[in-house]
């Protein structure tokens, strides 16, 4: 256990391991923390009232106004009731004698005397509010009859209505628009009827006026209002106790719901708790829970069979018991200064047993917060992995054995390299020379066969010998200023043979702005190229090889200075079958190649591409490779050299080739584009054709060319026919043949052309070679 640097603790514990969380405060009844959280007694109560006390409001507003509108309208129907009700009792109580006609008539101060005061007596009935006169009929016309103070002007309306009351018999009821308030807004006609004979004998006229309709509309709205304030606040009071009721309701139910999963909550803690107390007991590693102070509070039993403690005796002491004082107190500080600036610390300690032994152990220690921050308890998980130390320290024993013993044999190999090389080259010079002997056929064919098993072997010698020396570190790299063209021009010239027994089409071609010179070491640099030509060749079985050569630094190929030197990208394209993407990651290990068939088929040792690898990283670049299956393989890589210090003059151009016409005939597009480059940097005019049609076409479109020169691309008879027919046609003109194939040179000599064949020709004046292939 790490925490060997806490604080002393205090006494000691009990043993028990609470893991319970710890409170912060005085605990509360949790369904009453739940109700008081939410809502509480008062607040529901508010809440009630403010909801009731709104739909009372808005009931009590619509009730004054409907209850208002209907009050008003009663009270006019119940002053027009009663008013009717008044002039239908005075009409009844009319005396007719006073009403006679003619020889009837009483005399006309006795009249006016009693109609006056039947007048007066229904105008004190009806509190002297309305307009009370009598129309009583007087020949064809009608005389009125009111108290004096009450007289109005006689209108043709009036008498129209007066008349119409007459002949009806009926009462009436008319409404008028008034402006002003002591207008007339109603008229009431009631007929006063001789008893005898119903017949009407006067008309009643009461005259409403609007103040008067108002004051009782009022009235009755007034009323109203108060009915509906009142039973608004009736029916706030009604919905206080239902929303109340309503809400403590959904309240309890809520307030059950939560009481609900606190319960399962607790269940679920409780369960957690009880799973994670067999978790710690059963655990395969020891584990130790400490107080803030470091005071040992649980240990569960792998640490008491790990340590030798028991419980008792480990709980409420401090994890120094198990110090070993082997370990630097710079792991301490470092534990510590851990668990401060991240909570956690991961480390290896060496510890001591209560019996004293030492074991190793690897500690997982983390601080325990609460929600303040602070740190409250310290866990730390132990497990034994002395067994573990020990087969670490015997297996990193056995790598530095192995290391030193590959690093031995890598120095023998390096060091016998001279003498393993020169018995074999003795074999290879004295087969060499034994060729040129007088052998019998079959006697050439067995030191042929010596002398090519004999280049095999060295080859393979020279690839262990040579990766031996860069796992050694022996393997130097020697600059000089070398020709690039001639150093490409050799590996060409290599492989030519080997390309020509596929007949694979070989070529080179160096982009504009390549230097000729540069300082580098050209045999590491020959040896990339071999390896890389060599297995293109191997595994491509017709097409084309293509190397190309350009810069490789931007500022470079734009012409600006740099000081990076010059940095070179080299590719190497075949035709070939391609390597599938599971290959690709192991072509540049060592002892590997891409499929483990390729060794029956083909052989070798599969260091060429490592040891390609390794020499183009010491000579400042790398190297990968881009492959489609069925489609061939692109392998590219990179070098760096310097500026060549020195270097011979450039060769004068032969004034002999410049200007002259030159016609191809290739099907190729590589040779095409290889030769129009080497012409154009000789001064000579080229026209290419791909196709015999084409050539033709070129013939006889303009003068004769100097050259023809003719791929053998079709069978022989048809290249004979062909030749024939242009020295028939072109006497004058000089033809040469082009092929890589040693049986068509072979057939090709009785038809007496020169031959052409592939090599590297550059496109700078200084390279020579397009010079030589011209």
């Amino acid at each position: 256990m790490g925490l060997h640097g806490a604080p002393v603790c205090r006494g000691k514990g009990k043993g028990m391991l609470n893991l319970k969380k710890q409170s912060t405060g005085p605990s509360k009844p949790a369904g009453k923390e739940v109700f008081a959280g939410r809502d509480g007694w008062g607040p529901l109560w508010r809440k009630s009232m403010r909801r009731a006390l709104a739909v009372g409001l808005l009931l009590s507003l619509s009730g004054m106004l409907v209850l208002g509108w209907w009050a008003g309208r009663l009270g006019v129907e119940r002053e027009v009731a009663e008013i009717l009700s008044h002039a239908r009792i005075a009409a009844g109580m009319m005396n007719e004698d006073m009403l006679g006609q003619g020889a009837y008539a009483p005399p006309g101060d006795a009249r006016r005397e009693y109609l006056e005061g039947w007048l007066r007596r229904i105008n004190l009935n009806l509190k002297g509010r309305p307009f009370v006169r009598l129309w009583v009929p007087a020949g064809q016309a009608m005389k009125q009859y009111a108290l004096g103070d009450l007289n109005r002007p006689d209108t043709p309306e009036i008498q129209s209505s007066i008349q119409t009351a007459m002949q009806t018999g009926k009462e009436r009821l008319e409404w008028r628009q008034a402006d002003d308030r002591q207008d007339f807004a109603l008229t009431i006609l009631v007929p006063v009827k001789w008893q005898a004979t119903g017949r009407p004998m006067a008309v009643l006229e009461i005259g409403v006026s609007k103040a008067q309709l108002d004051e009782r509309r009022l009235q009755y709205q007034n009323w109203g209002w108060i009915v509906a304030a009142a039973g608004g606040l009736m029916a706030s009071l009604l919905l206080v106790g239902i929303f109340y009721r309503k809400q403590v309701r959904q309240n309890l139910q809520q307030l059950n719901a939560v009481l609900e999963q606190e319960h399962q909550g607790l269940q679920r803690a409780d369960a957690n708790v009880r799973k994670l107390s067999r978790a710690l007991e059963n655990c395969p590693v020891a584990v130790i829970i400490t107080d803030a102070q470091g005071c040992i509070e649980y240990v569960n039993p792998k640490f008491e069979e790990l340590t030798g403690y028991t419980a008792s005796e480990a709980v409420g002491q401090n994890p120094r018991i198990l110090k070993s004082g082997l370990m630097s107190p710079e792991v301490y500080k470092e534990l510590w200064d851990s668990l401060v600036t991240r909570g956690y610390w991961v480390g290896e300690m060496l510890n001591r047993r209560k019996d004293g032994t030492l074991y190793w152990e690897e500690a997982h220690i983390s601080s325990l917060k609460n929600t303040q921050g602070q740190v409250t308890n310290y866990v730390a998980a132990m497990e034994d992995i002395t067994e573990r130390k020990r087969a670490q320290e015997e297996l990193q024993a056995a790598k530095s054995a192995a290391e030193e013993a590959a690093k031995a044999k890598s120095e023998f190999l390096a060091n016998m390299s001279h003498e393993i090389r020169t018995p074999m080259n003795g074999v290879i010079g004295l087969t060499t020379l034994l060729e040129h002997t007088a052998l019998t056929p079959e006697q050439r064919d067995l030191v042929a066969s010596i002398r090519a098993s004999g280049e095999a072997l060295v080859m393979l010698i020279n690839d262990i010998l040579d990766y031996s020396k860069i796992e050694a570190g022996r393997l130097e790299l020697h600059p000089e200023d070398f020709n690039l063209n001639d150093c490409i021009r050799e590996v060409l010239q290599a492989l030519s043979p080997r390309a020509a027994q596929k007949e694979l089409n070989l070529a080179a071609i160096v982009d504009p702005g390549v230097p000729v010179w540069v300082r580098g070491d050209a045999l590491r640099l020959r040896q990339v190229l071999l390896n890389l030509m060599g297995n293109a060749i191997k595994f491509t079985t017709h097409g084309e090889v293509l190397m190309r050569i350009s810069l490789g630094n931007p500022e470079a190929r734009r012409g600006e200075p740099t000081t990076e030197g010059v940095v070179l990208h080299l590719s190497v394209k075949d035709t070939g079958p391609g390597i599938p993407p599971e290959h690709l990651k192991k072509l540049f290990q060592k002892f590997s190649q891409g499929d483990s068939s390729v060794t029956r088929r083909h052989g070798g040792t599969g260091l060429g591409l490592a040891i390609s690898k390794r020499l183009t990283e010491m000579m400042g670049g790398r190297i990968w490779v881009e492959s489609q299956v069925n489609e061939g393989s692109t392998f590219h890589f990179t070098v760096r050299f310097e500026q060549a210090l020195t270097h011979p003059p450039e060769e004068s151009e032969p004034s002999r080739l410049e200007g002259r016409s030159v016609v191809l005939l290739s099907g190729n597009y590589t040779n095409r584009v290889t030769l129009e480059m080497a012409a154009k940097e000789l001064g000579i005019q080229l026209q290419k054709a791909a196709s015999v049609d084409r050539l033709w076409r070129i013939l006889q479109s303009g003068p004769a060319p100097d050259l023809i020169i003719l791929e053998v691309h079709q069978s022989l008879q048809t290249f004979a026919e062909l030749v024939r027919e242009l020295h028939h046609s072109l006497p004058g003109t000089r033809l040469a043949a082009l092929t890589y194939r040693e049986k068509d040179i072979k057939e090709i000599q009785p038809l007496g052309l020169p031959l052409g064949a592939f090599q590297f020709l550059s496109r700078r004046r200084g390279g020579g070679g397009g010079r030589r292939a011209a």
